[in-house]
């Protein structure tokens, strides 16, 4: 890393695919964090100061597309737990 430039470092699959998998898996957890942490909109803010760093070319269809699948594999998660209720009808 140098002061100069921002790099991540994939260490959910090590595995060589589209970024927007990566980029939509982190926006959609930060808008789960917004939830629970009653902070959606500096959540919001987070995400979008997020993509704007980020160094390559965003597919806006990829990346919209791999963070729903994302909040909608989150509202299984959070389905079978005690009271997630709310936080699924967020999610979805």
């Amino acid at each position: 890393l140098a002061p100069e430039q921002t790099a991540l470092l994939d260490l959910d699959t090590l595995a060589r695919g589209d970024a927007e998998i990566d980029l939509g898996n982190f926006t959609a957890h930060l808008f789960l964090r917004g939830v629970q942490w009653q902070r959606g909109e500096a959540m919001q803010d987070a995400a979008a100061t997020f993509l704007a760093a980020y160094p390559g070319p965003i597919d806006g269809v990829r990346l919209h597309w791999y963070r729903r699948s994302t909040l909608l594999r989150l509202s299984c998660v959070y389905a079978l737990r005690p009271n997630g209720e709310a936080i699924v009808q967020a999610l979805l």
